[in-house]
């Protein structure tokens, strides 16, 4: 499995998936992209945690990627779309300190305003749960 994971604490169901194959993000193979695409905004919806982390419904990402999530898995929501309409982000239904992105926000944290957003909510929830 090609995936990233930040745990920042198991026993209260935190974690930040990012960039990782079908076997966590969906419940069905993988379909091709026709084309690669390093750079590109996703749109997030309306009254997501993800819109509400980052506070826009439109940024700017860095992905690479020859295949696309086809399906999310059960209780996982989608909750942003690249403009091609591949699934970029889902959260879990029920946790609500369970996110998972296609993109690379750990490359880009430094510079990316949010990226460290994204990275500042989970480390604000385990301050909280811990």
């Amino acid at each position: 499995m090609n995936a990233a994971f930040l745990w920042l604490k198991t026993t209260s169901n935190i974690l930040l998936i990012v960039s990782t194959k079908d076997q966590i993000f969906n419940s069905s193979p993988e379909q091709p992209l026709p084309f690669l695409y390093p750079a590109h905004t996703v749109r997030i919806e309306a009254g997501s945690r993800l819109r509400r982390i980052l506070g826009k419904p439109e940024v700017w990402v860095n992905g690479k990627h020859r295949q696309a999530v086809k399906d999310s898995a059960p209780r996982l929501v989608v909750t942003a779309r690249a403009r091609d309409r591949v699934i970029e982000a889902v959260e879990h239904s029920d946790k609500h300190y369970v996110i998972g992105v296609r993109w690379h926000p750990e490359g880009t944290w430094r510079d990316d305003a949010y990226s460290k957003k994204l990275f500042r909510y989970f480390l604000r929830a385990a301050g909280e749960l811990s």
